[in-house]
């Protein structure tokens, strides 16, 4: 089935059966209808990527994610997927899985593809590819860039001031000692969300503060709480960057033998939904996913006015059953 089929069908010319597909205004009501009514009674489906290459307005955006596994990155995504399709628009996904050159060749590919828009829910956008995507006219948005927005927009939460509630937290419930848990994005630490936990605890020069990295995974949670555990013994709290490996933290805490939070206390950051659901619920930082997905719409396809800029959405401290006092010494 293709567009000329359709056309005769419905009694118009092939560019009048475009100018519908396409959401031309110059079409009448009762024609535009009636094109409609031919396209879904001959299940004709548009080549969104031949009438990009044809320079139709393209009704395709591209979303890079850093680690599909990850359901913080998933919620993002579903609440972006659905102002997508609300608008009309197809969403192509990649998973960069934490390795540069996986998103490189995504943003490339998008490119190519001559997409509407590219979203990138990954670190470690170079600045070069921030040129290219800006020199073809395709607006972008990135999702905590950490060296700065540069020539796209930047969008993101306020990871320091969420990392200070919860230092604040520990050390008014008498903690001292510390293991904070992050992880590494193609052989690098997360400094976005590591750096500000070590940052919120140096706050307190009575509190020592030991950092280990691992794989964003619930694996490499367990596997860094291991590794805190088993060479600081003296440790009363785990904070994890985020709720995924907080959850497998506490696997490792529970193998142990150790009762979470009467012999040490986790936290966690996002306030996924698994963190209602681990034993004992977590102590986390709630970070709005679904406001950021529509923020990271609307920023990339409606108000595209403005290429350099960055928004900073708030995060709120939610207390459940896995954070308490430390033992006594």
């Amino acid at each position: 089935m293709n567009l000329g089929e359709v056309a005769r069908s419905a009694g118009v010319s092939i560019a009048t059966a475009s100018r519908v597909i396409n959401g031309s205004k110059e079409v009448s009501g009762r024609t535009r209808r009636l094109v409609e009514a031919k396209i879904q009674e001959l299940r004709y489906h548009p080549n969104s990527h031949a009438q990009s290459l044809a320079g139709a307005k393209s009704r395709t955006v591209g979303v890079i994610l850093a680690n599909a596994e990850n359901p913080f990155f998933l919620d993002v995504y579903r609440s972006f997927n659905r102002q997508a399709l609300a608008s009309g628009y197809e969403v192509i996904l990649t998973n960069a899985a934490y390795r540069r050159d996986r998103l490189e060749a995504g943003i490339r590919s998008m490119i190519s593809q001559k997409v509407a828009g590219i979203a990138t829910f990954a670190p470690g956008v170079r600045q070069n590819l921030m040129d290219d995507m800006r020199a073809s006219g395709i607006p972008a948005i990135t999702v905590d860039r950490g060296d700065g927005c540069g020539t796209a927009r930047n969008i993101g939460f306020n990871y320091r001031r969420g990392m200070e509630r919860i230092a604040a937290h520990l050390y008014g419930l008498g903690h001292r000692r510390i293991g904070i848990i992050g992880y590494e994005a193609d052989g690098e630490s997360n400094c976005g969300r590591l750096g500000s936990a070590l940052a919120a605890f140096a706050a307190f020069p009575d509190v020592v503060a030991i950092p280990a990295t691992s794989d964003d995974s619930l694996e490499g949670g367990r596997s860094a709480a291991a590794a805190l555990l088993s060479q600081n013994a003296r440790i009363t709290g785990l904070v994890c960057v985020n709720d995924f490996m907080a959850a497998g933290a506490a696997r490792e805490v529970r193998e142990r033998g150790l009762r979470i939070p009467h012999q040490i206390s986790i936290t966690g950051f996002d306030d996924i939904e698994l963190a209602r659901f681990c034993e004992p619920a977590l102590t986390t930082v709630r970070a709005p996913r679904d406001q950021l997905g529509k923020d990271i719409w609307n920023c990339l396809m409606v108000q595209r006015a403005a290429l350099v800029s960055k928004t900073v959405l708030e995060t709120e401290l939610v207390i459940r059953g896995s954070s308490g006092p430390p033992p006594l010494a």
